[in-house]
């Protein structure tokens, strides 16, 4: 029974965790599918400040300048986020 209890709350947790990630824009890159916010400026702290301000304006958490487009972190479930591999993922969250 505590097995069954334990397996039904790490499957809540998986369902109630935010994701990180590059958030779609409507408006940026391909007009059927948007694209994510680019932050190419020589100053970091205002690439920084760009993409929090870009993360946190569609509810999510917080958000970096990561190879050159916003990466946010914990953004709601309902936002479309650009798919890109596990290994460039882990290296946004990583440099956080």
């Amino acid at each position: 029974m505590k097995l069954v209890i334990f397996f039904l709350f790490v499957l809540l947790i998986g369902v109630e965790s935010n994701r990180n990630g590059y958030p779609v824009i409507e408006g940026i890159g391909s007009p059927d599918y948007g694209g994510s916010a680019e932050c190419g400026s020589e100053d970091s702290n205002s690439e920084d400040n760009f993409c929090n301000n870009v993360c946190t304006n569609i509810k999510g958490k917080s958000g970096d300048c990561c190879l050159g487009s916003c990466f946010c972190f914990d953004l709601p479930n309902g936002q479309k986020i650009v798919d890109i591999m596990d290994r460039t993922k882990e290296y946004c969250e990583f440099v956080d």
